[in-house]
């Protein structure tokens, strides 16, 4: 009964995750470190050939529920972010936001100069994640007109850098797409497949690219974890900045500029709603975050 309740939950958590893959400026793994599977997850994917069978148990349930919640909240996801982006956005920018406090007990009394600019620098980049998505907008389709060698090629690196960069908490893996300009064309092959179109030729892309996403996230994850292991503060503080840039990236990428142009005409009711909404996002993310500290403090005792 014990296990069965343990994966429920991991199925559930697999879910949120794969509903924020989804969401431009939302970082999965951010929403990983306040569900407190973060930790978990790159363990199993560091000592993948080492514990292979611990892997599976721990990345099954996960991977299942993110499947899920990726299918499932696709299309009603991307039709609320077309019609309402700015209050969606508020709603998991409010959830990060919450779990800030968990984020800050990583660094508490570990406060050095050159960490506290590293912390700077990497909020920079993920705020200018967002930037070059306004100012860059590219368009890559002209790689994928039937099949071409070139658009495989482009989209098992494509693949293997969001991955790599999905393991940083703050980061979001589908900004990065929309900045490189290749989130229309992969948007594109998941709606044929769904539409049931160009099913080969889409499955063919899709592939490519999720096999970057394997190696991405093979690879990286054992960087990570040495990472994380030897220099735990430094990597903290770089990973609070990448946070901070999420959230503000969030609210300026080129799906959601030119929604500020519309709300400019209808008032400023739409802002006092996003408001709104931001404050339930806090609420709900502070709430998850310090049951789920509680949890590992009680685990810790045990």
């Amino acid at each position: 009964m014990a296990n069965l309740k343990t994966n429920l939950v991991k199925l559930l958590k697999g879910i949120a995750i794969g509903v924020a893959v989804i969401i431009p400026g939302v970082s999965a793994s951010t929403l990983a470190v306040l569900l407190g599977i973060y930790d978990d997850l790159l363990e199993a994917f560091g000592g993948f050939k080492k514990h292979f069978k611990k892997t599976v148990l721990t990345l099954l349930p996960l991977g299942i529920g993110a499947l899920i919640g990726f299918i499932a909240f696709w299309y009603p996801l991307i039709w609320i972010i077309q019609a309402e982006p700015i209050p969606t956005m508020a709603v998991f920018a409010g959830f990060i936001l919450g779990g800030f406090p968990g984020l800050f007990e990583r660094i508490r009394g570990r406060f050095k100069p050159y960490r506290v600019l590293l912390m700077i620098g990497t909020a920079l980049i993920g705020i200018a994640i967002g930037a070059c998505s306004v100012l860059f907008k590219l368009d890559t389709s002209y790689l994928f007109i039937g099949i071409d060698f070139w658009g495989c090629f482009s989209l098992l690196l494509v693949g293997l850098l969001v991955a790599s960069a999905m393991f940083i908490p703050g980061v979001s893996g589908t900004m990065l797409l929309i900045a490189m300009g290749f989130w229309d064309p992969i948007s594109s092959f998941f709606r044929n497949l769904i539409a049931f179109t160009d099913i080969g030729v889409s499955l063919l892309y899709i592939g490519f690219f999720l096999l970057g996403n394997i190696v991405g996230l093979l690879a990286f994850s054992k960087l990570l974890t040495r990472a994380l292991k030897n220099h735990n503060a430094t990597v903290s503080f770089a990973i609070i900045g990448f946070v901070f840039g999420s959230i503000v990236s969030a609210f300026y990428n080129y799906d959601v500029v030119v929604t500020y142009q519309a709300y400019q005409m209808t008032g400023i009711g739409n802002y006092i709603r996003a408001g709104l909404l931001l404050i339930v996002g806090i609420a709900v993310g502070y709430v998850l975050t310090t049951r789920e500290k509680k949890k590992h403090e009680k685990d810790v005792e045990i």
